[in-house]
């Protein structure tokens, strides 16, 4: 659930934007390191970094740029970065459909079956419940998903 964001202040609001951007660069980051190991955990991405951070990011950012003079108060805080609100304004929506291509992508490449459950665990077969995590390893598969995740990244370098 999304913390309400009617009763945030602009600069508030803009600080939030910052934070959960500086998020998102390191999560991206950190998958990337993963591509570069040759082995990109499954349920990490599926259930840490779409449903747990990149989903509840993207609901909180609609709630934050409502907020009349939050681009304002981005400039303010950021000015070499954000020439004025315009920019802004444009830069937080590049990022939030970036947010948005990046979910779009993850649901149509993360392995699943014929009805759509994710295939990131696998159970022991030995006696002992033993749960393993599975990991993509197939060199294009890592290649493709570093690129999107470099791009991804790329919109978050304020």
């Amino acid at each position: 659930m999304a913390f309400p964001t009617n009763n945030q202040s602009p600069l508030d609001a803009a600080q939030t934007l910052l934070v959960r951007a500086k998020g998102l660069r390191s999560d991206a980051a950190k998958y990337i390191a993963q591509c570069n190991a040759g082995a990109l955990n499954l349920h990490d991405v599926a259930s840490g970094f779409m449903a747990n951070h990149l989903a509840p990011v993207r609901t909180e950012w609609q709630g934050l740029v409502e907020i009349p003079g939050v681009y304002q108060a981005l400039c303010t805080l950021k000015p070499a970065v954000f020439a004025d609100a315009a920019a802004a304004q444009t830069a937080v929506t590049e990022a939030l459909t970036a947010i948005i291509a990046m979910i779009v992508y993850l649901e149509a490449n993360i392995p699943m079956d014929a009805q759509r459950r994710i295939l990131s665990l696998e159970i022991s077969n030995n006696g002992s419940g033993t749960l393993t995590q599975r990991t993509i390893t197939a060199p294009a598969a890592l290649t493709a998903f570093r690129n999107e995740l470099m791009a991804f990244q790329s919109n978050f370098d304020a």
